[in-house]
């Protein structure tokens, strides 16, 4: 694994701790995300790849965030 391969890895586990509707789902409505999340990911990665920089990592990650929020604007994200 190489350092930005890591760098990424430590984002997105930081970024699962910092939205655990993804991570540890309890309710139906954050399965359906997580899901949802999941398939985001698999469509931007399949098409530009998986981030090989720091700014990349973060435009992957605003990505899924903006998706999600706007799929599920009902969802009460100031508490989250």
């Amino acid at each position: 694994m190489t350092d930005l391969d890591q760098k990424f890895e430590e984002r997105v586990k930081a970024w699962g701790k910092d939205n655990p509707w993804f991570t540890n789902p309890e309710t139906d409505l954050e399965l359906e995300m997580a899901i949802d999340a999941a398939n985001l990911h698999t469509q931007i990665t399949e098409a530009h790849g998986v981030p090989t920089t720091e700014q990349g990592v973060n435009l992957y990650l605003g990505l899924i965030d903006a998706g999600i929020r706007k799929a599920y604007p009902e969802y009460d994200w100031k508490n989250k």
